[in-house]
């Protein structure tokens, strides 16, 4: 379903990580969107290689991410990382402008942060349940039929 045409279930994704940014580190959200920063901007190679992509990501913690993903077959770990990867550079994320934090954000995660015994525990210290994916999830459904409806009243 994530790879299909339109790549809906990916979007949806990159929603719902933008609604968890928003419970679990507002000042991130608050500045992305006042940069005009969307959360697919940066997210979709996160989320379509299951964070693969990224060449600064040791192997180790490619590996554990994988492994817990596996285990528990849900998102859940992988909405973790993502926000773990924001808290982790939330400092310098804040002080950047568009440019600046679209670099930060794709390519340059500064001084080990990327280790898994720094990456991993920031991740697990964020509370994803199944329950909270499925109510985000519902929501984005009724926020597409939502705007489905507004565009044929046009």
């Amino acid at each position: 379903v994530q790879y299909k045409p339109g790549l809906a279930a990916l979007r949806q994704r990159c929603w719902q990580l933008g609604e968890l940014l928003r419970l679990y580190l507002p000042a991130v959200c608050l500045h992305l969107e006042g940069q005009g920063i969307d959360t697919e901007m940066f997210t979709v190679g996160w989320f379509q290689t299951i964070f693969m992509y990224m060449d600064e990501m040791p192997f180790a913690t490619i590996r554990r991410i994988w492994d817990i993903y596996f285990f528990e077959r849900s998102w859940k770990i992988i909405f973790r990382v993502a926000i773990a990867l924001l808290k982790l550079v939330e400092e310098d994320l804040l002080a950047l402008p568009l440019d600046g934090a679209l670099r930060l954000l794709g390519e340059r995660y500064p001084g080990g942060r990327l280790a898994p015994e720094v990456l991993l525990p920031t991740a697990l210290s964020y509370k994803v349940t199944r329950k909270h994916i499925l109510f985000l999830k519902a929501r984005y459904q009724e926020k597409l039929k939502q705007e489905a409806a507004a565009k044929q009243k046009r």
